[in-house]
């Protein structure tokens, strides 16, 4: 009988393992999203040209108005959650905190 049982239970602890791995990727998917958005916002903060363009600040404002409105709210409320992760809070410490305020 164990010859039979023992793939049984093998395949249903693969299934499980799989389910694990899928749900932890799933969980962190507001940290993914976080940030690919703020690595956006300091993308454009970093394209401020010089001398002045004012068409191309006004291409810069727009996106920055997309990736890095709400971004400091965000960062604190993931840093709340993930508190006892190391690995995501070791990413998150790496962003400034109020990172909002300092738009061009």
């Amino acid at each position: 009988m164990w010859k039979f049982l023992k793939p049984i239970l093998l395949a249903a602890w693969v299934v499980a393992l799989v389910g694990c791995v899928n749900l932890a990727e799933s969980d962190l998917s507001d940290f993914k999203k976080f940030v690919d958005d703020r690595d956006a916002c300091e993308h454009f903060g970093g394209e401020v040209p010089d001398p002045p363009d004012p068409e191309r600040m006004k291409e810069i404002v727009e996106q920055m108005n997309i990736y890095c409105t709400g971004t400091d709210g965000r960062l604190a409320a993931l840093k709340a959650k993930y508190a006892k992760n190391a690995e995501v809070m070791s990413k998150l410490n790496k962003y400034e905190n109020k990172i909002e305020r300092v738009r061009p």
